[in-house]
């Protein structure tokens, strides 16, 4: 009897993460007619490889625990939900502000989202959600919404995020914000050089976004918060080692860099602190006179 019970108990500890599938998804006839096509498949971490051909690098840098796909059909209607659980609310937010592209939310949702009849995409908690109509028939967006609000409903109230209110308001332009942990985040934004260059190794997350100066030009602000000041010194010295030759150096001080790219713009890094700032796609100079006031 002591032994069930032990093995009971080991069962309950194992299912208490995340959620179980049940309440991920609903069953058939969540809207009049609609079914389950098939079961769930799980991947898990290197299996997402199996799913995603290209772009699971990306998923596995923000912190990827595991993917769940369920499709559902009517007639020959068809849609293919698929859930990705993260390591974190700031894990799946990287993802959706990636994913999202110019936002389109559907207000019925009551979760950060963007939509168009062939693809809902959602961030809510540590989950990134996207429901897929392949087809594009735009007769099956109530199905859609329907679908996504019953999913939802079983994931936790998103909490906030810290790292994005250190952003700058003033300024920014809306719909902007990336964030990024890692070469493959990054790579999105700017090629400063191979490899993890600003030491992120998938443990730090960053904040890019672009702004509007006082003369109406926009520029890119990055915005990486280091454990301490010796951190953001390591990741800068590292920077300057392995920065890419089509970056024409301009200026290097102790805890400044001013470079110009091969478009022909510029670009400032620095350290402030414990965090390493960064400007690029600058139109004028830093290094003239009152252009080194871009912050």
């Amino acid at each position: 009897m002591k032994v069930i019970l032990l093995l009971l108990s080991i069962c309950v500890v194992f299912q208490v993460p995340g959620l179980s599938s049940s309440a991920h998804f609903p069953g058939d006839n969540f809207s009049p007619g609609w079914q389950k096509d098939g079961q769930i498949r799980i991947f898990k971490e290197a299996d997402l490889f199996n799913h995603i051909n290209g772009g699971a690098e990306l998923f596995l840098e923000f912190g990827f625990k595991e993917l769940q796909v369920q499709s559902y059909k009517k007639g020959e209607s068809q849609l293919t939900v698929e859930l990705y659980e993260m390591e974190s609310p700031t894990s799946a937010m990287g993802i959706y502000l990636f994913k999202c592209g110019k936002e389109i939310p559907d207000k019925e949702i009551k979760a950060r989202n963007s939509s168009d009849p062939y693809q809902y995409v959602v961030v809510k908690n540590s989950y990134f959600l996207s429901v897929n109509n392949f087809g594009g028939n735009k007769a099956l967006l109530p199905v859609m919404t329907s679908l996504t609000q019953k999913i939802l409903a079983g994931i936790p109230a998103q909490p906030d995020i810290p790292l994005v209110d250190r952003f700058p308001r003033g300024g920014l332009v809306p719909g902007s914000i990336l964030i990024f942990r890692g070469l493959y985040g990054l790579q999105r934004v700017f090629t400063f050089g191979e490899g993890d260059i600003f030491q992120l190794d998938g443990k730090i997350f960053a904040l890019a976004g672009d702004f509007t100066n006082r003369t109406g030009e926009t520029f890119t602000l990055i915005l990486i918060p280091y454990p301490d000041r010796t951190a953001a010194m390591n990741a800068f010295l590292n920077l300057l080692k392995n920065l890419d030759t089509y970056l024409e150096v301009l200026s290097l001080e102790k805890n400044r860099l001013v470079f110009k790219d091969f478009q022909g713009k510029y670009g400032e890094v620095g350290i402030y602190g414990n965090r390493i700032k960064a400007w690029i796609k600058l139109e004028e100079n830093p290094l003239s006179a009152g252009n080194s006031k871009q912050k």
